[in-house]
Parts: structure tokens; C-alpha cells; sequence
């Protein structure tokens, strides 16, 4: 069982969570003998803004559309699913709250990881000094070449912080969606920020949107209160 850890995650007492490769199907032989995972909460990713609070919803909560979700409830899981895109993963350092973040290009344009941090502190009363941060597996910015038009997009919503942003070899940029999202994390106040140091594109354990192509699966990153 291929399972990412995090340093600064596994200091959280309250919480489980992971990074898994390209063998989403092992999950639930993997916990279940221990926990309840049976039961991962998901959305239909549309790469919005939106963040969901599960405790909102009912039952049927996989039809609900979004991006991020939150939670202050005792066995409860959340995931996402991505192929490049990152996976961010946020734990209130006393175990009370967490949230799970599928951020791709349009996510982090849209700061929905920011939003997300704003959700926790009005649901649970979380202060981002409070908040610990993981970015998991995803492609990184030597591997992450977008069009002009795209790259005007991020110029413009980030005046003062684009180095994240620089030209590559042809007339298109490489963008550093981590470095992205870090500055927004650090910009809300979060301090303790960590990025998995692997790329989805270069890693064949990992699927890759823009590695293997529009066919590709997906890989489930996860986290829960205990």
C-alpha cells in the first residue's frame, strides 16, 4: 500500500488522513481493520470555489457539486480526487476541524483554498494561526506549462505575488500551482505550510492528467476526525 505521509499531519492528534497513489482500490483493505473508511465523502468536482460544509448536507451529499470540504464532526472523511491538480489537506492543531481542498488551475485562480480557511473559522471558530496545511502529491511548476491566456489571468489576480509565474522555452509559462497556493496560505495567516515534494507528471505511481492524457484515472487524497 502506497500511503504519502506528512510530517506536519501526523503531529495532529484527532485525525487520519492520506495520500494514495494510483491504487485508490487498497483504502479499504488498508483501514479495515482499524477504522471506519468505508464511508469517504466526495463531491462532484467542477473546479469552482465552492466549499461545502458536510454537516449541511444530507445523505446523498456525492451529488452535491464543489470543491472543498469541511468538517467539525468525529468520524466523518473527506477526499478528493485529482490527476495533477492539488490535493490540499487542512487540520485544526487541537483536532477539532478539518477541510480537504481540490485545487487546479481555475481552483487556485478562484483562491478557493483562501475560502476555505474563511468557511472553517466561520463554521468552527478555527483561526488560521491554528491551521495546519499539506499539498499533496500534484505537477509541479517545471512540468505545469500554460497558454498566454491563462497566465494573463493569474498576472492580473496577482499583482503583487507572481513568482510563480515564468516563461518557458516556447511562448507559453510554467506555473507553479504550490507556490500559488502557498502564498495564499501564508497571505490568510497560515504559517505551517508543507508541500509533498512529488510530481504527478514525472511520478509513474501517480496518474497525470497532462502525463498520461484526458483517459487517465485519478488518484484519492483523504483526511478524518477520530
Amino acid at each position: 500500500m502506497s500511503l504519502i505521509r506528512s510530517n506536519l499531519l501526523d503531529k495532529v492528534n484527532g485525525i487520519q488522513y492520506g495520500f494514495l497513489n494510483r491504487t485508490n482500490s487498497l483504502l479499504i483493505d488498508y483501514y479495515s481493520s482499524e477504522t471506519d473508511l468505508h464511508s469517504i465523502h466526495t463531491l462532484m468536482q467542477i473546479h469552482s470555489d465552492i466549499v461545502v460544509n458536510v454537516c449541511d448536507l444530507s445523505e446523498n451529499i456525492e451529488k452535491a457539486r464543489g470543491d472543498a470540504l469541511i468538517s467539525g464532526s468525529k468520524g466523518v472523511n473527506l477526499g478528493v480526487y485529482t490527476a495533477d491538480c492539488i490535493p490540499i489537506l487542512l487540520a485544526d492543531v487541537n483536532g477539532s476541524a478539518i477541510g480537504i481542498v481540490h485545487s487546479g488551475w481555475r481552483g487556485t485562480l478562484s483562491r478557493i483554498v483562501e475560502k476555505t480557511i474563511i468557511k472553517l473559522g466561520e463554521n468552527f471558530g478555527v483561526v488560521p494561526e491554528n491551521i495546519v496545511s499539506v499539498m499533496g502529491p500534484s505537477i509541479s511548476g517545471d512540468c505545469y506549462e500554460v497558454g498566454t491566456d491563462v497566465a494573463e489571468l493569474f498576472y492580473r489576480e496577482f499583482e503583487r505575488n507572481n513568482d510563480f509565474l515564468k516563461k518557458s522555452d516556447s511562448d507559453k509559462s510554467l506555473l507553479d500551482l504550490r507556490l500559488a497556493n502557498k502564498y495564499m496560505l501564508m497571505e490568510s495567516g497560515v504559517s505551517q505550510v508543507e508541500i509533498i515534494d512529488i510530481c504527478t507528471r514525472c511520478d509513474s505511481d501517480f496518474n497525470s492528467y497532462r502525463g498520461d492524457g484526458k483517459t487517465t484515472g485519478s488518484q484519492m487524497s483523504f483526511i478524518g476526525l477520530v
